[in-house]
């Protein structure tokens, strides 16, 4: 009869062991952190083109914002000259 303690032990194939580190290892591994390098500027250079296309836009349109506001109180100055030259005196003519 065997003891307890005897049949509950690890047997060498049952155990797990790391694996050994390949010549490769460290190929792969600069590999591995060049590729994400890699994607974290693709997703930054595609973040900063969706960005800029935006400010695109917003510029476009303070373009056209700022001619409409330039058109409309250019009208309203030319309004303003029109009718104070319509309500003055002719030159000069002083009083009547």
């Amino acid at each position: 009869m065997r003891k307890k303690d005897e049949s509950t032990k690890a047997s060498p194939q049952s155990m797990v062991y790391p694996k050994p580190a390949s010549s490769n290892g460290t190929a792969n591994s600069a590999k591995n952190v060049q590729a994400k390098e890699d994607y974290d500027s693709m997703k930054e250079n595609l973040r900063l083109k969706r960005e800029n296309e935006e400010l695109r836009k917003e510029t476009a349109f303070l373009k056209k914002a700022a001619v409409f506001f330039a058109k409309e109180i250019g009208s309203r100055l030319t309004g303003l000259l029109t009718n104070t030259m319509k309500n003055s005196a002719p030159a000069g003519c002083y009083g009547a």
